[in-house]
């Protein structure tokens, strides 16, 4: 979970006990994902960056930096190689996990308040083949939803 007092907290589910607190942001955690294999986290803040955690030792992989504002959502894609965030900056960005980087930046009108990956078949341009897609899908300040297709 995060928190209003700049910390992550990991639960165990079952006990509800509190298993570690990890530190690292200047201001208000706002966001928490787990990437697919469970291995990492990623948060976002209010001192408008992402940190990436590795779960098993607590210990922070990486800072990104980028938006101009609170980071409010974030998600790992399917295959945890790349990561969405949204910000009150009114755009969601698109990441590289294991560097880092910035891939792409796409404003939202109204800006993203949540978002979800999912996994879905499209179809190619050859009529006989299918290849694996990615949906977006994002909740905005404006009380819209935008389903993107993430190439």
């Amino acid at each position: 979970s995060g928190s209003g007092d700049k910390t992550l907290k990991l639960w165990d589910v079952e006990s509800g006990r509190e298993i570690a607190t990890w530190r690292g942001h200047r201001s208000d955690v706002s966001s928490v994902a787990f990437s697919p294999d469970g291995k990492r986290a990623l948060s976002g803040s209010w001192d408008q960056t992402l940190k990436l955690w590795d779960v098993e030792s607590g210990k922070e992989a990486g800072t990104w930096r980028g938006h101009e504002a609170a980071v409010n959502s974030v998600a790992f894609s399917p295959d945890g190689k790349r990561a969405l965030s949204g910000s009150g900056d009114s755009t969601l960005k698109l990441w590289d996990v294991e560097s880092g980087r910035e891939i792409d930046s796409i404003v939202v009108d109204g800006g993203p308040t949540s978002l979800a990956v999912r996994a879905c078949a499209a179809e190619a341009t050859a009529p006989a083949s299918r290849r694996r897609g990615d949906l977006v899908i994002v909740g905005n300040a404006n009380t819209t939803v935008t389903v993107y297709r993430a190439k």
